[in-house]
């Protein structure tokens, strides 16, 4: 008898982060598994990137439609009870064996909130990150902690999450530090040409001269998330740097974050895209010069590839650094100082060679994959009790 498994998820970037186990787990004959998908997936504004999951063969059990035609706050509340909802009304007819998470966005805390009532496991991906911004807060860190604790299975990528994770009074068999799945489709995809990136874009451009850009809202202080986009912009144009720009994540303060790019996007030194395929996207930000803005790539994904990263503001503030990500505080002179130190200073390039990547060997997804298909569930894994 199959193993019914689901995951779910709402945004590209999400979506990515557990796409190697979804993909291990896809190829078991001895598990049934699927997506519930939701929010920015689904929308035209954010690239409906629905269509990458149908390109990677999953099986797309419900579409639950929570995206309101607002960036406020109180459309994230609304949108995230329409998902509490639509969850809840999918799984009255399902009995999924265990349901899989990943990371601190809603659907998370969700997700774990409705299995605890229904006595279903929830394995999460990510926890026990430390992301608490100095001086403004992070709802991230709540909700990713809170889902720990509702959580039955986890699988932090690297030892100080796990230890945090303990600490928080899990028991430590349930704890299970195997690195990041997010790094595994550099692996799978390494031999991709870089012809595809001029091909896809029609640019004449060439390896390690030009930037990639991505730069979310600060839900908290959308205002200062603006100011530091536009500086960068201001920046690169200064120093005639090309740059590809992505569009933000569906947080509350996108909208305004979008209009900036648009009114950039203008400038043919920028090159904009709402959504880009795997294969464009992972030679993009492998053969790039830099890494731009304060997307927890330059922290997770480019010390992988020896890419070096920029982090502008406050935002990833207090992560794990490898080495190879300056931050910066959001104004020109510091943006352009970093710019020149990560192009022409010699020690940190020499360093950038010796970076030691601390979130697994890209080969992380099979491994939790197996886990999820073999182990037990039972009393003892859904008896949960706190070590302390």
């Amino acid at each position: 008898m199959s193993r019914k498994i689901i995951a779910i998820t709402g945004t590209r970037s999400e979506y990515d982060l557990q796409y190697s186990v979804a993909k291990s787990l896809n190829n078991n004959p001895n598990v049934d598994f699927g997506f519930i998908v939701f929010g920015a997936h689904l929308c035209k504004s954010f690239g409906e990137t629905v269509n990458l999951i149908h390109k990677d063969n999953f099986k797309i059990l419900t579409k639950i439609f929570t995206q309101f035609d607002s960036d406020e706050h109180i459309a994230k509340a609304k949108s995230t009870a329409l998902l509490m909802q639509g969850i809840c009304s999918f799984l009255e007819n399902q009995t999924p064996d265990l349901i899989m998470v990943a990371g601190d966005r809603e659907e998370t805390i969700i997700a774990a909130t409705i299995a605890t009532f229904l006595n279903i496991p929830v394995a999460h991906l990510y926890g026990g990150d430390n992301t608490f911004p100095e001086g403004i807060g992070d709802i991230d860190e709540q909700i990713r902690h809170a889902t720990t604790k509702l959580s039955h299975i986890h699988f932090p990528i690297h030892p100080e999450h796990a230890q945090r994770i303990e600490k928080m009074g899990e028991e430590p068999w349930r704890i299970h530090c195997l690195g990041s799945p997010a790094l595994d489709k550099y692996t799978q995809y390494e031999s991709i040409p870089f012809a595809v990136i001029t091909d896809h874009f029609q640019q004449d451009i060439k390896p390690h001269q030009y930037a990639v850009v991505i730069h979310h809202p600060l839900p908290n202080n959308i205002e200062e998330s603006l100011i530091e986009l536009e500086n960068i912009f201001t920046t690169l144009k200064k120093l005639q740097i090309k740059a590809f720009i992505s569009y933000p994540n569906s947080d509350p303060g996108n909208q305004a974050i979008i209009d900036l790019i648009e009114e950039y996007a203008k400038d043919d030194l920028f090159i904009i895209y709402k959504n880009i395929s795997r294969d464009i996207f992972i030679p993009l930000i492998k053969h790039s010069s830099f890494l731009i803005g304060n997307s927890s790539m330059g922290l997770l994904e480019c010390p992988f590839l020896e890419t070096p990263a920029i982090n502008v503001g406050k935002r990833q503030q207090g992560r794990l650094n490898a080495g190879n990500v300056i931050f910066c505080n959001g104004s020109t002179n510091a943006i352009e100082q970093s710019i020149n130190n990560v192009l022409y200073d010699s020690n940190f390039k020499d360093n950038l060679k010796k970076i030691k990547n601390a979130y697994g060997d890209g080969f992380s997804g099979e491994k939790i994959a197996y886990i999820l298909a073999t182990l037990p569930i039972d009393t003892k894994l859904l008896a949960k009790r706190i070590t302390y």
